[in-house]
């Protein structure tokens, strides 16, 4: 998930830094995206498998 993201991620940063733009507010911005997007998506999916392993061990 981490790697899916901060590939995408330094990609964009190249694209937008190449002219010139490396300490913009627009790379400031996509490098926040870079690490929330993943670490949202990290909480819910923690969130998921834990409901689904009370939801198991309730069955038993």
């Amino acid at each position: 998930m981490w790697t899916a993201a901060f590939a995408p991620t330094a990609i964009v940063l190249a694209v937008v830094a190449h002219p010139g733009n490396a300490h913009s507010t627009t790379a400031t911005l996509i490098q926040l995206a870079g690490f929330v997007i993943p670490m949202v998506l990290t909480v819910r999916y923690v969130a998921a498998v834990q409901a689904r392993a009370g939801a198991a061990c309730e069955q038993n």
